[in-house]
């Protein structure tokens, strides 16, 4: 719980420090997998244009929030607790998302062109 708290607690202030961000190149469906300690596992992440996400991974699911590092880079504070960095890359499919998570919980998620 604690973990959580301070997870909201920084995104939340990283986000007051930008005092406009737009999501919107980001907003859309996004598909992928997750590798965690329990294996590897389909994911979804439901990208909004304020930055807020609803994602689901094997059979977990929650919200989010993604705050602006820099133009491709983002801080990730899920409802779950975790936490990591978010970057953004050009794939030949379309954009490619990569989460790191601070623990061992790594992602990559493609929105289909």
């Amino acid at each position: 719980m604690f973990r959580q708290a301070v997870g909201l607690i920084i995104a939340l202030a990283c986000a007051a420090c930008v005092t406009s961000v737009d999501f919107t190149p980001l907003a859309g469906n996004w598909q992928g997998q997750a590798t965690s300690a329990r294996g590897t596992f389909p994911t979804a992440w439901d990208v909004k244009p304020d930055g807020s996400v609803s994602w689901s991974s094997g059979s977990e699911s929650g919200t989010g929030m993604l705050a602006p590092i820099n133009q491709n880079s983002f801080r990730w504070v899920s409802s779950s607790g975790r936490t990591g960095l978010v970057t953004v890359h050009e794939s030949p499919d379309g954009l490619l998302l990569r989460y790191d998570g601070d623990g061992p919980t790594k992602a990559e998620l493609i929105r289909k062109k």
